[in-house]
């Protein structure tokens, strides 16, 4: 006859007797998080259907740490109920080990593991007696990756939250960790560097070897110079040779020019970044290249003929050019139009590259009348039938354009070159004369060309600053004085 199975007894406790076990490597969630609402509202309609594992409190009774049921420990919480559903399993049969196998893992019950949470999980199996190896089998992963992740605690506050935030990926952080262990002091600069801004493993590369090329400089470097080296631009560039330095030969002997004859033969010298990543910074030295002679290879046939085609050509080209010249002169100068129609081609040509363009979109579609076509509104998706859209809009444009007189295309094209520092004059300081641009001219522009004349609180704010700057614009008075017309 089979062995009856019994099942283990689902007792009530209530909620405020059991307490989260102090190992845990997951951090808390809040109350508001809304993975835990949503479980919070299933449990108020279908009830706890998964009880908690939980053990006595050793010298408490009535009191239990959790085993297993974070989540549901503070849904039942979040939804105001007494009790939770639970299984007491006894002291004598858990194990810290097995404990910690629970709280880290990721099943249906459990929410995905935080980087630093993971990193304490392993530490603290290391600290009861697992090594690498078996913690990577139990997890999938690699020894190496075991190792890194356990140390992660041991890195600065700044670089956890890098890691723990997605920003440094693992072999950056292995790097990192090496580091420390090898030139604590760059690694110091570094972690400062990378607390700044997220970094690869590509990223904190090429940091290692810049601030070990700055390390360097700081000692090797002041050292060199203190005996007199040079070091310039050319030879720290990275391509000295495009500025006429090569290496210093090294001797197959190994018999090397101490620094002092370096300097003596007047040798540069470059402080370089290492090769690879766990090596050092380097001294070279360089020294101005001597130009080799080289002979030019022999000309074939057709390009001994098209060279004596090109020296005859070259003789009279410099004249055609000149007569062309003087032509489109004469055409320039002339007072009637070549053609009218050529003419009005020509500045409508102008007014497309310089006037129809992205950045005018409002001023074209003010001047012109014809709406601009915008995003659907509401929808907050993206509309892939406006850039379509703006292409006609575009279109339509140039078509009423064409229609204007050359005046009104020339006043459009002059405005719009000056219209972002006219919007500049809605605010009281742009009006300062000492600005760089070419406001003050644009002022003066504005109602001289176009017969603009200032209101009175243009007038005020001008009136000010030709007192503030009346030193500059005495110096100057062309370029700073605005001229209010009446």
């Amino acid at each position: 006859m089979p062995e009856t199975q019994t099942v283990a007894e689902v007792v009530e406790i209530p909620v405020q007797n059991v307490h989260p076990n102090p190992n845990n490597p997951r951090d808390e969630i809040p109350g508001e998080d809304e993975s835990i609402a949503q479980l919070a509202g299933e449990i108020e309609t279908m009830g706890q259907l998964i009880p908690c594992l939980v053990y006595p409190r050793a010298g408490e009774p009535g009191e239990y740490e959790l085993w297993d049921g974070y989540r549901r420990r503070l849904a039942v919480l979040h939804a105001g109920l007494p009790a939770l559903r639970c299984i007491v399993v006894e002291e004598s049969k858990r194990a810290d080990l097995e404990q910690l196998e629970v709280m880290l893992s990721t099943g249906r019950n459990h929410r995905q593991l935080s980087a630093l949470e993971e990193a304490k999980g392993f530490q603290q199996m290391l600290a009861l007696g697992l090594n690498e190896s078996t913690i990577g089998k139990k997890f999938k992963q690699p020894k190496r990756i075991i190792t890194a992740k356990a140390k992660v605690l041991e890195q600065p506050e700044s670089v956890q939250a890098q890691y723990n935030a997605g920003q440094l990926d693992i072999d950056a952080l292995i790097k990192l960790q090496r580091l420390a262990e090898t030139r604590p002091e760059i690694a110091e600069r570094v972690n400062d560097t990378v607390e700044r801004f997220p970094h690869w493993a590509r990223d904190v590369d090429r940091l290692i070897a810049q601030h070990k090329v700055a390390a360097a400089q700081e000692t090797k470097g002041a050292e060199l110079e203190a005996l007199g080296a040079k070091t310039g631009h050319e030879v720290r560039s990275g391509s000295p040779e495009f500025y006429g330095f090569e290496p210093v030969p090294q001797p197959e002997d190994g018999d090397h020019l101490t620094a002092e004859q370096h300097v003596t033969a007047g040798h540069q010298f470059a402080i370089e970044a290492p090769s690879d990543v766990d090596g050092e910074a380097e001294v070279r030295w360089y020294r101005k290249a001597k130009k080799a002679s080289s002979s030019k290879p022999e000309m074939s046939e057709d390009e001994l003929t098209q060279q004596t085609l090109f020296r005859r050509l070259n003789q009279q080209l410099p004249v055609s050019a000149d007569t062309r010249h003087r032509h489109m002169i004469s055409k320039i100068t002339e007072a009637k139009a070549l053609d009218a129609a050529t003419d009005k081609a020509m500045l409508m040509e102008l007014v497309d590259q310089n006037v129809i363009r992205p950045q005018n979109e409002q001023l074209l579609a003010d001047v012109t009348g014809i709406p601009m076509p915008v995003q659907d509104a509401g929808t907050g998706d993206y509309d892939p039938q406006l850039w379509s859209r703006k292409q006609e809009w575009f279109e339509k444009i140039r078509a009423k354009l064409a229609t204007w007189s050359w005046g009104s295309l020339v006043r459009l094209w002059i405005y719009s070159q000056h219209r972002p520092e006219d919007k500049k004059l809605a605010k009281a300081q742009a009006w300062d004369p000492k600005n760089i641009d070419n406001r003050v001219q644009w002022m003066n522009r504005i109602q001289t060309d176009f017969g603009y004349r200032f209101d009175e609180h243009e007038t005020e704010v001008v009136r000010h600053f030709q007192t503030k700057r009346s030193d500059l614009i005495q110096g100057n008075p062309k370029r700073y004085r605005v001229k209010v017309q009446h």
